[in-house]
């Protein structure tokens, strides 16, 4: 018993330096805060990470930075991307349910994989978005047929 909680400090405490020197370079705040905690109580209260380096002025901007990155990513890109590929899915498919399928699970995997929960609602929006994109797309291809056929 003793060897094994041995072999987890030592895992720890190697894990903790490995991951300074990434936030270090990348700048990233990969540990949680309670993981945080509790190395600062089992280590004597020395904390050293990346973040109690950087000054207050440069923590905010880069908690900014995150933050609007996300939000033009939520806001923006996935919304584009979604209207883009529901038009083109919707006419090639030519049905109005099989681009917010695709939709619904490309997002659920990629919020399973690297977003947390608050995504989930994002998934479902999308999803939503993409089937009155591809509902609109096709009656507007049913709408140019008919009037094709009055010409």
């Amino acid at each position: 018993m003793n060897i094994t909680i041995t072999f987890a400090n030592e895992m720890m405490h190697h894990d903790k330096h490995n991951i300074e020197k990434l936030q270090l370079i990348f700048a990233v705040n990969s540990l949680s805060k309670s993981w945080r905690n509790t190395f600062t109580k089992r280590f004597g209260g020395k904390e050293t990470s990346a973040e109690k380096r950087l000054t207050g002025k440069q923590q905010t901007n880069r908690k900014r930075g995150q933050r609007m990155s996300e939000f033009i990513f939520v806001l923006f890109v996935c919304p584009l991307l979604v209207f883009i590929f529901s038009v083109i899915g919707t006419r090639i498919t030519k049905t109005y349910y099989i681009m917010p399928i695709i939709t619904f699970a490309i997002f659920l995997i990629v919020a399973v994989a690297l977003f947390n929960r608050s995504f989930f609602f994002w998934v479902g929006m999308y999803s939503i978005f993409s089937f009155l994109v591809s509902y609109m797309t096709l009656l507007f291809v049913k709408g140019d047929k008919e009037v094709e056929k009055k010409q």
